[in-house]
This record gives structure tokens, C-alpha cells and sequence, in this order.
């Protein structure tokens, strides 16, 4: 009796999973990536809105001061200075018309667009 009884159960539990299982679609439309590192390594939480290439930032502006160490960029509309992290990659030298951004011990090099529009 409990055979009878077991086999329709699992008939149905399989043709359920069948019909249903192509309907779902996850839609991360506006949520956060669940594997974004959200803290550097000095403590500093990262932006998760942060730009995720290097063609996401736009460097708008330099303030460089050579003698003090108070130089800074203005990126993407906001004031970063050296070792500010610019979503994943960190500010490491401000130079009068570029910033040296590094990111995994790579190097990279962004000029100030001195064109006007």
C-alpha cells in the first residue's frame, strides 16, 4: 500500500520540478554584488557603487601641491587624495596633469582631459 501511495508522490514531485524549474529568473537588477569586497586591507570600506573599470573614471581636475603633500584629484565629480581608494583601485601619486591609480600590483596612468567642450 505504501508503494502505491510513494509512487504517485514522486511522479508529481517530478513533473512539478520539470514545469516549474525553467519559470524562475533572478533578476540582480539594483542589488549588490555578493562577492564585492566591501574593506581594504587598511579598514577603509570601499564604495560598492564603486567604478568598475578604468572607463568608468574620469579624472575632471588635479590640485597638486609637490612640496606639502596636499595634492589631490577630482574624480568623477568628488575629491580624492593619495591612498583614497577610487572604487577598486587606489590613488597612489598625483602628478600636475595625471593620477597613478594601482589595482593588483598593476599600474595605471590617467591623463587630464584638457579639452574643452
Amino acid at each position: 500500500m505504501r508503494t502505491y501511495l510513494a509512487v504517485p508522490f514522486l511522479l508529481l514531485s517530478f513533473l512539478a520540478t520539470v514545469v516549474f524549474a525553467n519559470d524562475f529568473i533572478y533578476d540582480s537588477e539594483g542589488r549588490r554584488d555578493p562577492f564585492f569586497v566591501l574593506v581594504d586591507p587598511t579598514g577603509k570600506i570601499i564604495d560598492s557603487e564603486a567604478k568598475g573599470s578604468l572607463s568608468e573614471i574620469y579624472l575632471e581636475g588635479v590640485i597638486y601641491d609637490p612640496g606639502q603633500g596636499n595634492s589631490a584629484a577630482i574624480v568623477n565629480g568628488e575629491m580624492f587624495k593619495l591612498h583614497d581608494f577610487i572604487g577598486l583601485y587606489e590613488l597612489t601619486d598625483i602628478k600636475t596633469d595625471s593620477i597613478v591609480l594601482t589595482k593588483d600590483d598593476q599600474i595605471f596612468e590617467i591623463k587630464l582631459d584638457k579639452e574643452e567642450k
